[in-house]
């Protein structure tokens, strides 16, 4: 009998032995290591975060923190599809860029080439340049059948990458004026009708003038200037620098035109064997040099195109009378053009400043009708001019314009010195910091504005942006100061309470302030940030409860039961605390809390 109870009870005691063994085995398996990590993980981000949210609602020993600059990053996508570039990409700018380089070089010199450097020993120097601008004109045209372009059909913009796409849009677009701006007609349409009407017609005049005019086909590539100095614009410039380089495209425009008014005119008087009449015979200039011939062709087309005069003399031929004529309307239309656009440009410039100037007009007139005096018009002035700085503009309507990410990022910004100073918001989650900056509004305040009054019913939370404040009691002494990313009134998102302390504007100061009932349509998209607001509320309420039946006694113990994650269990000196506030209800004993320090700590107001 005995050796069977020993064998059960060392089976019983194996069976025990195998099933820890095994229980062992099932806790250090990976799946339940993993599931343990994730777990563990999880509980202490959230305690981190309960812990920032006790120290934002709880006073502690400094709310100033250092304040962060945060840097912005672009990043450049990259296209690899094979072959296709991207009409954004670096190498096609600086193609862009080689194109315009090329385009300048030929509105100035082919029309010097076509009217007067032929006429010399530059024959060589003409042919290779042309040659040249040709290949690389050619080359751009294979470079464009194979870049992107920017589909503007659908409702939002985007970059289409298809070669068939490409292919039909530049086919459909540009490529006519290209190719025709890029074969060299002057040359191989002479040659052409040579071989085919006329066999010793080599040295003809008229197959030299033929060859001319088709060489001012080349002039077309000013389309290729156009867009390409308009993308690389965009690209380079910013919208301040945009107003001066549109003003200073006319002014070239402009130029450019008469540049080519005074070739064609001395082309087509040279076509015509230099009537005696005509004003080049009459001023003496025709075997003088080139230089000579354009100097005084550019000063004609220059003083026709401002209208300031007919040039050396007047037009005594019917041809130089159609150019002065196509000069003087030219340039009194660019002219206008140009004033035009510099008149608009200018309004458009000053308008935030002139509308600042209506408003303020507007003010002055309201402020004689209700006979204000001279100190509240300056206050009133002073007010308008710190708060828009010489600008006028409605925030509230520009963000509501805005797409709700982009709104987002934009209170971000504006926020990002105050959200970096705070823990409580720079380690919330994106999603719950997002949505708050969103419900923040922007308020100014001048020097001795009383921000809150004692006593008063709290409704929001305030976040110093920047600027001094004084803290107050109910006897006027001053308490402390806060000063830019600092905040007061946090109070009043939890507990409906009265306000313990007045708080005054020490300078002119910048605040964001918070709505309880804003911060609560909040929380209701984050359901477990909501019970941690609500158990440190009712936390609050405790306290406030046992200091009002215990009486001032117990403030330390209280205090330091709320703030024991806080300081790792210290309790504060009883010789902070300086005076035992009166406990009649919650925002008298959230004032006891906040007097432990009183010149280093900050107030729950």
């Amino acid at each position: 009998m005995n050796i069977v109870t020993t064998r059960l009870g060392r089976s019983s005691e194996a069976q025990k032995k195998s099933s820890s063994v095994s229980a062992l085995e099932h806790l250090f398996t990976p799946q339940r290591m993993l599931e343990d990590s994730v777990d563990a993980a999880t509980m202490r981000q959230r305690k981190n975060f309960e812990n920032h949210l006790r120290k934002f609602f709880v006073e502690t020993n400094s709310r100033r923190h250092a304040l962060k600059n945060y840097s912005t990053f672009k990043e450049d996508s990259q296209v690899k599809t094979t072959w296709i570039a991207h009409p954004w990409s670096v190498n096609r700018l600086r193609w862009d860029l080689i194109m315009v380089l090329v385009c300048t070089l030929s509105m100035i010199l082919v029309p010097i080439m076509v009217a007067f450097l032929e006429y010399f020993d530059w024959w060589d120097e003409c042919l290779a340049f042309n040659l040249t601008s040709d290949v690389i004109s050619a080359a751009d045209i294979i470079f464009n059948l194979r870049t992107g372009f920017v589909d503007r059909s659908g409702v939002s913009y985007k970059v289409n990458l298809s070669s068939e796409a490409i292919r039909s849009h530049y086919l459909k677009g540009w490529f006519a004026a290209d190719f025709i701006s890029t074969f060299p007609f002057d040359y191989t349409l002479p040659k052409i009708i040579q071989v085919f009407c006329f066999e010793d017609f080599e040295l003809s005049t008229r197959m030299q003038m033929l060859g001319k005019f088709f060489g001012l086909l080349r002039l077309l590539r000013v389309c290729r200037l156009v867009r390409y100095m308009t993308k690389l614009q965009r690209s380079f410039s910013s919208s301040t620098h945009w107003v001066f380089l549109r003003t200073l495209n006319m002014v070239s425009l402009m130029v450019l035109t008469a540049h080519w008014n005074g070739c064609l005119h001395f082309l087509v008087s040279s076509c015509l064997g230099f009537p005696d009449r005509g004003w080049i015979a009459r001023t003496g200039i025709k075997d003088s040099s080139w230089m000579v011939q354009y100097s005084w062709s550019l000063f004609n087309s220059l003083s026709q195109t401002l209208c300031i005069g007919y040039g050396r003399m007047a037009p005594e031929t019917l041809v130089d009378m159609w150019f002065t004529l196509w000069g003087m309307l030219s340039g009194s239309v660019g002219f206008c053009l140009i004033i035009a656009h510099i008149a608009a440009v200018w309004q458009q410039m000053d308008a935030p400043r002139k509308l600042h100037r209506q408003k303020m007009a507007e003010l002055e007139d309201y402020m004689s009708y209700k006979a204000f005096d001279a100190k509240l018009r300056s206050k009133i002035r002073d007010y308008f001019e710190q708060r828009y700085h010489g600008r006028v503009f409605d925030e509230e309507r520009i963000l509501a314009c805005m797409s709700e990410p982009l709104r987002e990022l934009v209170m971000r910004h504006n926020c990002q010195t105050m959200i970096s100073s705070l823990p409580f918001l720079s380690s919330a989650e994106p999603p719950f910091l997002n949505e708050l900056v969103t419900h923040l509004k922007f308020e100014l305040y001048q020097p001795d504005d009383i921000i809150v009054s004692h006593g008063t019913v709290g409704e929001k939370m305030f976040f110093i942006q920047s600027g001094e404040v004084t803290i107050l009691n109910h006897d006027g002494a001053v308490l402390a100061s806060l000063h830019e990313g600092q905040y007061f009134g946090e109070l009043s998102l939890l507990v409906r309470c009265e306000r313990n302390a007045t708080v005054r504007a020490a300078t002119h100061c910048s605040c964001f302030t918070l709505d309880v009932n804003d911060f609560r349509q909040v929380l209701v998209h984050f359901p477990h940030i909501e019970v941690s607001i609500r158990t440190l509320s009712r936390d609050i309420h405790a306290m406030c409860d046992r200091m009002s039946q215990d009486g001032p006694t117990s403030l330390i113990s209280a205090v330091s039961m709320m703030t024991g994650t806080l300081y790792d269990g210290a309790e504060p000196m009883a010789e902070d605390v300086e005076a035992p506030p009166d406990f009649s209800d919650c925002s008298n004993a959230a004032l006891g809390a906040s007097q432990r320090q009183t010149t280093t700590s900050s107030y729950q107001l």
